[in-house]
């Protein structure tokens, strides 16, 4: 894991097509903003682990489901 500190205003370059800005900061909550292209999915990873603590049916059909657009963004 990289570990960075950003302040309200910063960013950070993920890829060329991929950039996350530090919005606002209060308290314990960051507020991010995320610039990249529609068809690249921005999953919370909170909706994630829910879909990991379903049935094995429901977590592939939905994986594949959330995870469709990144072979069509290569």
């Amino acid at each position: 894991m990289y570990i960075l500190k950003r302040k309200t205003g910063e960013g950070i370059k993920i890829s060329k097509d991929i950039t996350v800005y530090v919005l606002g900061i209060s308290g314990n909550e960051v507020k991010l903003g995320i610039d990249a292209p529609k068809e690249i999915p921005i999953i919370r990873l909170e909706i994630l682990e829910a879909t990991a603590n379903a049935s094995s049916a429901f977590r592939e059909e939905k994986l594949k489901e959330i995870l469709k657009g990144e072979d069509q963004g290569a």
